[in-house]
């Protein structure tokens, strides 16, 4: 079982503004499988990232509402 990602470059101008599609095909033919993809800009090894402190959460009958501090800024998201 493999548990790592693989960055693959997209080269300059092919993605656009707005919508892109990912289109994936895969041959699995043993079965317990997953793929997990997406579209995201690689960090540089040498950046900072800013750890989130969860500052509350809000659990509802179909959402949960969390609130975070990040740095200098509140931030709130929304998990139906």
């Amino acid at each position: 079982m493999v548990h790592e990602y693989i960055y693959i470059p997209i080269e300059e101008g092919i993605l656009k503004t707005g919508e892109n599609l990912l289109s994936i095909h895969v041959k699995n033919t043993a079965g317990g499988r997953y793929l997990d993809a997406g579209i995201v800009e690689e960090i540089p090894q040498k950046s900072t990232i800013d750890l989130a402190k969860q500052t509350n959460v809000k659990v509802e009958a179909t959402t949960t509402k969390y609130s975070l501090h990040v740095g200098k800024n509140a931030r709130s998201l929304s998990k139906n």
